[in-house]
């Protein structure tokens, strides 16, 4: 039987995709040379550059501000847009405005997360910094839905090390096998849950290849979703 589920955050509750093609929006409107620029590849060219960084990010050897400066200039590079010195803190200033007013949790997030708590303990297991987290949570307005919290910076482990999801489960006081896992990155967030005795769901909002429908349930959205059939099924 279940007992608890576990989301991912980014892009598995906290609509970040969304947001970031709000914020790349602005810049579309704001810079000449990047007005023809496939958005949906400003996206992918943003996404790498995040996961470059992402270790020297969460030591502190890169800080977080700088990284996030330095990756709007290589997006604008990249699509042909250069940036004066004395133009990139506006720049970033009108992505990052963006980007927050247009925070959002992705839709059905909300009703799942109350339909589930009414049944199962429900956690977060997430990578990155503490504060930056636990304040997209309560961005979202569903603090009151989520029992455990568990962070990558807080716990010294981070997603696919199988220690985060063992301190996970060690809060919930759950086993593996009464355990769901919902995330939405196939390697960092299914694979290691499903290798660790997690029951995982891949939440795959843009159609991508399944690499393997044995180590996973895979749903498109959580419209609709049955909550009750989602329990049952394990």
């Amino acid at each position: 039987m279940i007992t608890t589920v576990f989301f991912d955050l980014d892009d598995t509750l906290f609509d970040h995709q969304y947001s970031r093609r709000c914020g790349f929006s602005v810049l579309k409107e704001m810079l000449p040379a990047l007005s023809s620029a496939d958005i949906h590849e400003m996206e992918l060219f943003h996404e790498q550059l995040i996961w470059a960084n992402f270790e020297k990010v969460l030591t502190g050897e890169l800080p977080l501000a700088d990284a996030i400066t330095e990756r709007i200039c290589r997006v604008c590079a990249r699509f042909g847009q250069s940036l004066a010195p004395e133009d990139i803190p506006e720049t970033v200033r009108r992505y990052d405005a963006g980007y927050q007013k247009n925070r959002r949790i992705i839709p059905g997030g909300r009703e799942l997360l109350e339909r589930l708590h009414d049944e199962v303990q429900v956690g977060i297991i997430t990578n990155g910094f503490g504060s930056i987290q636990r304040e997209k949570i309560t961005c979202l307005e569903i603090s009151t839905l989520i029992d455990i919290v568990v962070i990558s910076e807080e716990t010294g482990y981070r997603k696919p090390d199988k220690r985060i999801f063992k301190k996970a489960l060690a809060l919930a006081g759950s086993g593996a096998a009464e355990t769901i896992y919902v995330g939405d990155s196939w390697n960092i967030d299914i694979v290691p849950a499903s290798v660790y005795g997690m029951n995982a769901v891949w939440l795959n909002r843009y159609a991508l290849p399944c690499p393997d429908p044995s180590v996973a349930r895979e749903i498109t959205s959580y419209e609709g979703l049955d909550v009750r059939e989602l329990l049952d099924d394990y």
